[in-house]
């Protein structure tokens, strides 16, 4: 099968590994490097308060509100602490991105940004407030989006995320992917994918990654599924992730 094309710089995820290792217990992979920083927060009162359990799927993602904007100063004052992570690889690279954008555009420049853009280049870049949720021992996991599409041309791609900040015991931030619909393709390949969450009252979260890659020349796809589950406990965050599986339907033409 031809490989599936997905722009992993330009999106908040990289594609489903299939080798993947089966990690067997939680691993605290909150840290980056071995540090964490104190970093501002969100305002917590221009949130909206959320209960738990909280059920992320792809209803939400696709109905979310995304009126109540996130400015690039807000987003720079949080810090790069990213959970290192499977579905969280490229948030550092969106980050910059969107303040560069999001200033261009304070600056009166974003029509210069837009008639420079080519292929493969991100055209919007949006990021929004969703909600807060008050966990034990006085944490707190703030939920925020981003919507992103590129240049109208092929390769092309487009996605909304659902992003997560913890804010531990120690008032430290990390940030992390919840959920994601995205599409992006250069043809004939074809692929879409979908993460949905459920966030748990105990403060445990269980994500499902599923990928479906399509040659548009070979009868069939290609289906990457994997678990991600976390554990938000007082200062750091555990990670565990299941093994890809991979389905194949794939016919060669006769």
């Amino acid at each position: 099968m031809r490989y599936i094309f997905i722009l992993t710089v330009i999106l908040f995820v990289s594609c489903t590994d299939p080798g993947a290792k089966t990690t067997e217990s939680f691993t605290d992979t909150t840290a980056v490097d071995g540090k964490s920083t104190v970093n501002a927060n969100f305002d917590y009162k221009l949130f909206k308060q959320l209960s738990l359990p909280l059920n992320i799927d792809t209803n939400f993602i696709l109905k979310v509100d995304t009126n109540d904007r996130i400015s690039y100063r807000q987003i720079r004052s949080l810090g790069t602490n990213f959970l290192r992570s499977e579905p969280s690889n490229g948030l550092s690279y969106n980050f910059n991105l969107f303040c560069e954008i999001d200033s261009l555009k304070e600056a009166g420049k974003y029509k210069e940004y837009l008639d420079s853009l080519t292929i493969g280049m991100t055209k919007k870049l949006v990021i929004y407030k969703i909600g807060v949720i008050d966990l034990k021992n006085d944490t707190k996991l703030f939920l925020w989006g981003s919507t992103n599409s590129s240049y109208e041309a092929c390769p092309f791609f487009s996605g909304t995320y659902i992003l997560a900040t913890f804010v531990n015991t120690k008032k430290e931030n990390t940030h992390f992917l919840l959920a994601a619909f995205i599409s992006s393709g250069d043809p004939p390949s074809m692929s879409n994918v979908q993460i949905t969450a459920k966030i748990n009252t105990d403060g445990t979260i269980e994500m499902m990654s599923k990928m479906v890659g399509d040659d548009l020349d070979t009868p069939g796809e290609e289906t990457t599924t994997q678990k991600f589950n976390l554990k938000l406990d007082g200062d750091h965050i555990g990670v565990r992730e299941s093994k890809a599986e991979v389905k194949n339907t794939e016919k060669p033409k006769q």
